[in-house]
């Protein structure tokens, strides 16, 4: 709270608190995804078919085509050429998850060998982190930390508690000198720097920890925000509809057509879902040109229906998590379908973004790596036959 303005939203954007009816909006919108979610999931589970992939956790075959997978990933880090291509960038983002969930549980069901094993964790991941830095994205890392936690609590039942410290360190020291690194790195001259000065800088900004409580609140007031989606809400519910009118469903248009890949449809309108919204509601100015903000799911649906948009729209969202987790996450599945699920359906647990941006990608992710790794294995089996 900052000096009688209320909480700040976004830069000298304040909301006057977040009231006991934001509050109650919050609680009821997760009461009806998760009480739909549960009985959706039985249903689902009767009338729909899991996604299958024939492999055992052991094989060969599938261990060469994660690995190809994870090289590709790198290569859209330090590979210019891959950006340009945001069709490959949507497919490999959550390809490391994949990867990472894939070894992982090898690692610790003891079915990884050490020379895979030292490829994977102490040159290729630390490649990653190094790469995924240098982008100015420190999201992918932290949600990394999130599935090794998940993972090790799984198979060990145990709280990893000293490895949560240091990810906790390390995001308090690392997460609000990312405006200043990014604005190095993304500036003209960032693009002659090399890695190593890239990463000194980031070291050095991390470094420069006050003293001062009311400066060190000051310093991670942007990790709170950003954790805190109560507060683009509570911004909303103020100002609609006696400000901003209902829109009445507007923003959910590009969910008919999000699922084609650009690279099949060229002309494809783009997402301008959270750069309308800004300008809607004044949070940019209009010499900010296309400067975006995330619109998380409930701020939302309240923005094009209100209460009941929230309420009603927490209740499919239920159900639409509830099929997609029985379709990819069935019990008994391999190890193979395991982490393909996780790929697909980890990057939907923080709805920090609109719901056309964050589930467009879904089908044409599914059906790329169910024909990858159905094929591939095919392949590579036939290969393995014949030689």
């Amino acid at each position: 709270h900052e000096k009688g303005r209320g909480f700040e939203f976004l830069t000298n954007k304040f909301v006057l608190g977040i009231g006991v009816d934001v509050l109650g909006l919050v609680l009821a919108g997760m009461v009806m995804m998760f009480v739909f979610w549960r009985v959706g999931r039985d249903y689902a589970d009767r009338w729909f078919p899991s996604v299958r992939i024939r492999d055992s956790d052991r094989s060969s075959p599938a261990s060469v085509l994660v690995w190809l997978i994870f090289a590709l990933t790198l290569a859209s880090l330090f590979s210019p050429a891959f950006f340009a291509i945001s069709s490959a960038k949507q497919l490999l983002v959550p390809a490391a998850y994949l990867v990472f969930g894939y070894f992982c549980r090898r690692h610790y069901s003891g079915n990884l060998a050490w020379p895979e094993r030292t490829l994977y964790f102490f040159i290729g991941l630390p490649t990653w982190f190094v790469g995924t830095l240098e982008q100015g994205s420190l999201t992918p890392i932290l949600m990394l930390g999130i599935v090794w936690a998940a993972i090790y609590w799984q198979l060990r039942r145990r709280i990893p508690w000293r490895q949560f410290l240091v990810v906790g360190i390390f995001m308090v020291m690392v997460y609000p000198s990312l405006p200043v690194f990014r604005g190095v790195i993304w500036s003209t001259d960032g693009a002659s720097r090399s890695t190593m000065e890239n990463l000194g800088l980031l070291i050095s900004e991390s470094a420069k920890l006050p003293v001062d409580l009311d400066k060190l609140y000051h310093r991670e007031k942007t990790m709170l925000r950003r954790v805190s989606l109560a507060l683009p809400l509570a911004y909303v519910v103020e100002r609609t509809p006696e400000d901003v009118s209902y829109w009445g469903g507007e923003t959910y248009k590009p969910l008919l057509t999000g699922w084609v890949p650009r690279i099949l449809w060229r002309d494809k309108p783009e997402e301008r879902v959270g750069n309308e919204f800004a300008h809607r509601y004044e949070l940019i100015g209009a010499a900010e040109g296309d400067m975006s903000v995330n619109v998380p799911w409930i701020t939302e649906m309240y923005a094009n229906f209100g209460a009941i948009g929230i309420i009603a729209g927490m209740a499919i969202v239920g159900l639409f998590l509830a099929l997609l987790d029985s379709i990819f996450n069935r019990p008994g599945s391999n190890l193979l379908e395991q982490s393909v699920g996780l790929a697909i359906l980890y990057p939907l647990w923080f709805h920090e973004s609109n719901l056309s941006l964050m589930t467009g990608s879904i089908l044409p992710l599914a059906i790329v790596l169910w024909l990858y790794f159905s094929v591939g294995l095919r392949v590579l089996r036939f290969r393995a036959n014949h030689d």
